[in-house]
């Protein structure tokens, strides 16, 4: 693992002698120039709206395709706008995405759900640990903002989940955190056996911001490899990849993380998914995430409860084909995170 910053001096300090971090006050200084300074510093000016606003309203579009019926590979490139907000609750312009609790709880019988990711995951498994009545295993949270694995299991279903934190680039705060809490996301992916009902959710976005695109991308593409390994070991296994979300800005010199780069990481997983993206399911927030207008890095949680809708469709439609062919033999290595 890089030390990003630069490795000590010292040739008595070695990798394993690093055992804590925490974010550096003030950040590094970024190398603008003055020209650069003035048009990131430049208030945002868009176009005066006029005193009269004119609305047409058309009928509704006559939707008779279930969301659930998409297919991967279409998942990765939906065109925008793809729905809208009215009373908090998400509206597909695209095809008809209804929640189903007893069908969620069903399909999740067995399963083992692996979210591998930042803390916006970490709200998902918040959400989701309380839809599935799912009770926590793990270390106590002492703190909001919980950096630390967190599992939870339902036994009447034979359901468990995991919240993982992705490794470096990861930004933990201003105290101090242990480093083996920080693991790359391949290393959980390869530790998954061909017989476990698996679902894996992967999300890959913020804390890259502050690197180069490249970093990014050299990240991803060790998760397509591991991906394609674990499809292949265990064909039954379902992957997901949880787009960029759009925000207004999470402050720092310069306003230095803006969601800008969302679309530059949605065009290097383009490129780098190949073909698998007609294995591996998609699933875009963007559109969800701008019609909130949501001025935080973290999407609130009326945000967050309706992205399970995104999460639901496709998920339910491979774990519905799943059931139906009954792949994962009975004695599977199932785990039981103790903590």
């Amino acid at each position: 693992m890089s030390w990003y910053c630069g490795k000590p001096n010292d040739n008595n300090l070695l990798c394993h002698d690093w055992v804590e971090t925490k974010l550096r006050t003030p950040p590094t200084k970024l190398p603008l120039t003055e020209a650069e300074k003035r048009l990131l510093t430049k208030d945002a000016i868009g176009r005066i709206i006029s005193d009269e606003i004119i609305i047409n309203v058309s009928k509704e579009r006559n939707k008779t395709l279930q969301c659930k019926e998409w297919t991967l590979s279409s998942l990765w490139n939906q065109t925008s706008p793809t729905g809208f907000f009215i009373r908090k609750k998400w509206n597909s312009l695209l095809c008809i995405n209804e929640m189903n609790k007893d069908l969620h709880m069903k399909c999740m019988n067995g399963t083992r759900l692996y979210l591998l990711g930042d803390s916006t995951l970490r709200q998902w498994y918040i959400e989701l640990k309380d839809l599935l009545d799912c009770e926590p295993n793990s270390e106590s949270w002492t703190k909001e903002k919980w950096h630390k694995p967190a599992s939870c299991f339902n036994t009447e279903l034979d359901f468990g989940m995991q919240w993982l934190p992705h490794a470096f680039p990861f930004f933990t705060g201003p105290n101090f955190e242990l480093r083996r809490y920080k693991r790359p996301i391949i290393a959980y992916i390869d530790e998954i056996d061909s017989r476990t009902k698996a679902i894996v959710v992967v999300h890959l976005y913020a804390h890259f911001i502050s690197y180069h695109p490249d970093v990014f991308r050299d990240r991803f593409k060790s998760v397509v490899v591991s991906a394609r390994n674990l499809l292949t070991r265990n064909p039954h296994a379902i992957i997901l990849i949880k787009g960029p979300h759009s925000f207004k800005g999470a402050g720092g010199e310069y306003d230095r993380l803006n969601d800008y780069f969302g679309y530059v990481y949605k065009d290097i997983m383009l490129e780098e998914i190949g073909d698998l993206r007609d294995r591996v399911i998609y699933l875009d927030i963007m559109d969800m995430t701008i019609a909130e207008d949501i001025p935080e890095i973290h999407p609130n949680m009326d945000i967050v409860r309706e992205m399970k809708l995104k999460l639901s469709s496709p998920l339910m439609s491979c774990l519905t084909q799943s059931l139906k062919s009954d792949p994962w033999e009975e004695g599977a290595n199932f785990w039981r995170y103790s903590g």
